[in-house]
């Protein structure tokens, strides 16, 4: 079973992930380096946000042991809503294909879906995390500018 220590330093990791995912999406799409940097951004989000909820659910005297698990056991345990467990399952998908290949067509959509989807759901989270009572040392919660 994780502690509540253990908890919250896996939260801040994931909301300075997320921070770190804000800030360049912030930036203008004017090169791939941009669209580039926010896959990478994006991919250690997915990895602090899956561990981030493997602690919670621990805490919680669950079990999970893949990012699969992870999200299953947030949706049933009310972290992630149901309206929203085929986005995260969205981002496990692309955070799998994107960690192996690279094709320009596929980069682009999966900024697309980072922007329009992945990043809302991932604040929501947050705001979870906040509401149950743990520190975010960020300012992650200021959303990306519309595009």
């Amino acid at each position: 079973m994780a502690s509540r220590e253990q908890v919250q330093q896996r939260f801040t990791r994931f909301c300075q992930a997320l921070a770190r995912l804000r800030e360049v999406l912030q930036e203008p799409l004017t090169s791939a380096i941009v669209r580039d940097a926010a896959i990478q951004r994006f991919e250690f989000t997915f990895e602090a946000m899956w561990k981030f909820l493997q602690a919670q659910m621990r805490w919680e005297g669950r079990s999970c042991v893949s990012p699969r698990g992870c999200l299953t056991e947030a949706v049933q345990r009310g972290w992630i809503s149901a309206n929203e467990e085929e986005v995260f399952l969205q981002m496990l998908h692309y955070r799998n294909l994107t960690e192996h290949t690279y094709n320009e067509d596929l980069a682009q959509a999966v900024y697309d879906f980072i922007r329009e989807q992945a990043w809302p759901a991932l604040e929501r989270l947050r705001q979870r995390g906040v509401e149950d009572g743990l520190d975010d040392p960020t300012e992650a919660h200021n959303p990306p500018p519309s595009s």
